[in-house]
């Protein structure tokens, strides 16, 4: 049995629209420990199964590193899923899936193939075969481990709404509209990153929960908007990657769980976290 953690975006910068069709994106991002559990055991041909609350797609991301997988080793496998993280929720739960069961062969393929091939499935895969916090660029495929102090004492209550979003629409709408970019935080964050050493929390905090992808987000779930604008009365919650999960930061663990006592009433898919343990 293996944790393949969620993701969070603490802050999401979109460059600008590269040739190949992909965006250029400045993102930090941390695993926490929202888990699904993955056990992976020899078989007479490749399968995935999930145990989930949502419906998962037969041409998955598991499957496909699976084939490329057996490309390598000239065996096959039976992978079962319990899925905790929502898909479409901005969570990362299928590249975590592809990322962590890449991990597990890490020391039966070549480290450079298990990175090729973590590009060719998805953009967010690569993040998941480092460290975090990290920080993500290029089209999402180039990783560096960063160190944020205080990060291991954040209590961060996550929220799923219950919306799908789909991250190629709400980038499409992204590309349509016109938002202005805070260029003061994105050179913040580049001076940040830039540093020698750990980042301090006041001043990471600085660009903590600026998303890019937000505007475009909520024109196209309008929904979400009443959602941040409901959660807005209790805390500061933050859009992750192109949506629909909303995230808050709290260092007072009695205070974090006040709030998620009083908003479990209204959503069925709420945690209280904590930074996955690498």
């Amino acid at each position: 049995m293996v944790k393949s953690p969620a993701k969070l975006n603490l802050c999401l910068f979109v460059l600008g629209k590269r040739n190949d069709g992909f965006h250029e994106i400045l993102s930090v991002v941390q695993k926490i420990d929202l888990c699904d559990i993955i056990e992976i055991r020899n078989a007479d041909k490749n399968s995935v199964s999930f145990e989930s609350d949502w419906e998962i797609p037969k041409n998955n991301t598991v499957f496909i590193s699976l084939e490329y997988i057996s490309s390598f080793t000239k065996n096959f496998y039976r992978v079962r899923i319990k899925k905790n993280i929502p898909p479409g929720a901005g969570l990362g739960g299928a590249s975590s899936n592809a990322g962590t069961i890449l991990n597990v062969f890490k020391n039966k393929i070549p480290e450079d193939k298990i990175w090729n091939i973590a590009e060719k499935i998805g953009s967010d895969v690569p993040l998941f075969l480092r460290k975090s916090p990290s920080v993500i660029s290029g089209r999402g495929e180039i990783v560096s481990e960063i160190s944020i102090g205080g990060l291991d004492s954040v209590i961060f209550l996550v929220v799923f709404p219950n919306i799908t979003s789909i991250t190629k629409d709400v980038y499409h709408r992204f590309d349509t509209i016109n938002t202005d970019q805070d260029k003061r935080k994105l050179e913040i964050l580049k001076d940040l990153i830039n540093s020698a050493g750990v980042i301090k929390w006041d001043d990471f905090k600085n660009v903590l929960g600026y998303n890019d992808l937000e505007t475009a987000f909520l024109q196209m779930y309008p929904e979400a908007k009443n959602v941040k604008e409901f959660l807005s009365r209790f805390a500061k919650f933050y859009l992750t990657g192109s949506g629909s999960s909303f995230f808050s930061v709290f260092f007072d663990e009695k205070e974090a769980r006040r709030i998620y006592n009083i908003l479990k009433q209204n959503f069925k898919f709420i945690w209280l976290v904590k930074a996955f343990k690498n």
